[in-house]
């Protein structure tokens, strides 16, 4: 767990974002892109499936970004065990490529948003800001 902020010393003003993926590369590019923008994110990360629920669990974010495209072919079930772990955080899945059944499975399942990775910075935050509030 790499944490680029002092997560659990959140102000009011701060935004919780948790990103979980299976690509080391990737969560460091997202994690610093987030972490130093103009708006007040803080940001922790995991790529593991049990890492996730138990941290998600215990640090409670206002959003997580999830890919569901991973390696380990379990990126359902890792939206599925978050929802399940009584977190309030509102999940976004922030993939790849697209794949129209699996929006609407995510979607019917309370997934937030479904997002695909080539999103800019800007508007990446800006649904991150709507969706905190």
């Amino acid at each position: 767990m790499t944490q680029y902020r002092s997560y659990m010393e959140k102000q009011a003003t701060h935004i919780r974002v948790f990103i979980v993926d299976d690509h080391a590369n990737v969560l460091k590019a997202l994690a610093s892109q987030l972490a130093s923008s103009t708006q007040k994110i803080v940001v922790d990360t995991a790529s593991g499936v049990e890492e996730t629920v138990k941290t998600v669990r215990l640090l409670q974010p206002d959003v997580i970004l999830v890919e569901t495209k991973r390696a380990d072919g379990r990126g359902l079930e890792l939206v599925e065990k978050i929802r399940h772990s009584g977190v309030k955080s509102k999940i976004v899945v922030l993939t790849s490529y697209f794949n129209e059944w699996e929006r609407v499975m995510l979607a019917r399942s309370g997934v937030k948003d479904y997002l695909l990775k080539d999103i800019g910075s800007t508007c990446l935050i800006q649904h991150i800001t709507a969706l905190a509030v």
